[in-house]
C-alpha cells in the first residue's frame, strides 16, 4: 500500500512540476537550444516497436480476460504517448517549438 502511495505521490508532483514548465511555454515562446533531436527520435522509434511486441502478441493470441483487456489498454495507451511525443520532437526537429509545449504537457 505504501509503495502505491509513493508512485502516486511522486507522479502528481512530476505532472505538477511538467504543467509548470509547459502552460507558461505556449504563451512565452522562446527560442531554446534542441540538441541530439535524431537521437531522440531513434529512441522513440525504438521504444515504440518494443512496445508494440508485447501488444501484437495479445493481439493475435485474443487473450480474454480482464487483465489481458487492461494490459491491452495500457499499450495503446503507452503506443499513443509516444507516438505525440514523436510527433512533437518532429515538429521541434523542423523548427517549429510551439511542439514542445503540448508535448510536455501530454
Amino acid at each position: 500500500m505504501a509503495a502505491l502511495v509513493v508512485v502516486t505521490l511522486f507522479i502528481s508532483f512530476t505532472s505538477f512540476e511538467l504543467y509548470k514548465e509547459a502552460i507558461p511555454r505556449l504563451f512565452q515562446l522562446h527560442e531554446t537550444a534542441y540538441q541530439n533531436l535524431s537521437l531522440v527520435i531513434a529512441v522513440l522509434i525504438v521504444s515504440m516497436i518494443i512496445t508494440a511486441a508485447p501488444m501484437v502478441m495479445l493481439f493475435t493470441q485474443r487473450a480474454s480476460g480482464a487483465a489481458a483487456k487492461a494490459q491491452f489498454l495500457e499499450l495503446i495507451n503507452d503506443e499513443l504517448g509516444l507516438l505525440a511525443v514523436l510527433v512533437g520532437t518532429w515538429f521541434i526537429s523542423r523548427g517549429q517549438p510551439i511542439a514542445d509545449p503540448p508535448t510536455g504537457i501530454s
